[in-house]
């Protein structure tokens, strides 16, 4: 699992914030974050979010990256097709800093997937980009949330520009496992 962090550098205390949730990430239960990415648009922060980043995780186990962005985009979810390049297979979390983070969140998406044998491609995020947990094969597969091109039956090309969510929304099937809360991820 990884962790897609935004620094949301509007607040007045942005480092302490995204201490917050670091430290959620570094103390999850059973298993250790995979990669951490935080993404920030100020570079004055560079260093400060890199220093944390060395002091908190042991870059053999735990990638991390910084990924610098130019502005804040209005559609958040293309921070993380930025970020995406430092994504590893299996499940990303999306988060901004000063959110809170389940400390057994890795752990459950092990008990999920791993014994309980359920699925688990998407868990809807909380509000409108926070929380967002999904497959990094299926993220690629639709090209995140940027145009993909596809061969229509009759040979044509045409382009889906909608977000990511919008595009699974279209894949999901009626087993009702596709797309789901956090109520039904804490449920099982």
């Amino acid at each position: 699992v990884g962790f897609i962090v935004f620094l949301d550098s509007t607040t007045e205390n942005a480092i302490e914030e995204l201490k917050i949730t670091i430290n959620d990430i570094v103390n999850q239960t059973l298993y250790k974050a995979r990669y951490v990415v935080v993404v920030t648009d100020k570079a004055e922060y560079n260093e400060e979010i890199q220093s944390l980043l060395v002091d908190n995780f042991d870059h053999d186990n735990t990638l991390h990256h910084l990924v610098k962005i130019s502005h804040v985009p209005e559609n958040k979810g293309l921070m993380i097709d930025e970020s995406f390049k430092h994504a590893k297979n299996g499940w990303i979390y999306v988060t901004t800093s000063g959110e809170r983070i389940d400390q057994e969140l890795v752990e459950k998406i092990n008990q999920r997937v791993n014994i309980d044998m359920k699925r688990l491609s998407i868990v809807r995020p909380y509000d409108d980009f926070n929380g967002l947990l999904f497959s990094t094969p299926l993220f690629k597969m639709l090209n995140g949330n940027r145009k993909k091109a596809y061969e229509t039956d009759e040979g044509e090309i045409e382009f889906d520009d909608r977000p990511f969510l919008e595009k699974v929304e279209d894949m999901k099937d009626n087993t009702g496992e596709t797309l789901i809360t956090w109520e039904e991820f804490n449920a099982s």
